[in-house]
């Protein structure tokens, strides 16, 4: 896994990368829905709790796994 940070003129970057097994389409489509888990005890809770943070705060982000093979969730900060 890695951190990476950067500054984009106005816009603050912040991606964390994973060389994981990957996230699906059809998960990745549902992952920031209420009480959605891939865990078989999960309540769903944590990644849409993170979106309304991001969301409130005016952030954009993105959270997808790409062809080749590393998933990224990318957060940009006004």
């Amino acid at each position: 896994d890695r951190l990476r940070s950067r500054g984009l003129g106005d816009v603050y970057k912040r991606q964390v990368i994973d060389n994981g097994r990957g996230i699906s389409k059809e998960t990745e489509a549902k992952l920031f829905s209420p009480f959605f888990s891939t865990k078989p005890n999960g309540q769903g809770i944590g990644l849409i709790f993170i979106r309304e943070v991001l969301m409130r705060h005016g952030c954009t982000f993105s959270l997808r796994t790409y062809s080749d093979g590393l998933t990224k969730f990318r957060i940009l900060f006004p």
